[in-house]
This record gives C-alpha cells, sequence and structure tokens, in this order.
C-alpha cells in the first residue's frame, strides 16, 4: 500500500511522487534495474509508515517547493 513514504535499502527514508508512486521525488525507480545511478541493494524501496525524510535529495526537493504559491483553476 502506498503511504506517501518509501525505505531505500540503505535506510533512507523518502517521499513518493504523488504523480507516480513507483517513484520518490529524489527521482529514485522502486524497481532497482531502472534506478541507473546506483547498481546495488540501496536502490530498492519499500513503502513504509509515515516518519520524517531522511534522503537528502527529497529534502531539497521539499525545501525548493514549500514556498511555493498555488493557484488551482475551477473545472467547470
Amino acid at each position: 500500500m502506498n503511504t506517501g513514504y518509501a525505505k531505500s535499502g540503505d535506510g533512507l527514508i523518502h517521499l513518493t511522487s504523488a504523480l507516480n508512486s513507483e517513484f520518490t521525488i529524489c527521482g529514485d525507480a522502486f524497481d532497482g534495474e531502472a534506478n541507473e545511478r546506483i547498481k546495488d541493494d540501496s536502490t530498492c524501496h519499500s513503502f513504509c509508515k509515515p516518519q520524517p525524510i531522511t534522503c537528502p535529495k527529497c529534502i531539497v526537493e521539499i525545501k525548493n517547493i514549500r514556498g511555493v504559491k498555488i493557484k488551482e483553476l475551477s473545472r467547470t
């Protein structure tokens, strides 16, 4: 079940993408073979309970979008 949180094989806690839950917001894929950056167990992710995010790259993304103002358009 997608909780919005994922734990990687190296123990880091990631935030999953709201648009594609097969990826974290830092770009890691749940399928380790699809992740080109690292080819070891650290790329294997599993959903976990909500807890503080510890992935440095996810943290950068969260801080980057935190202050963004949005305006949702009505769908009529």
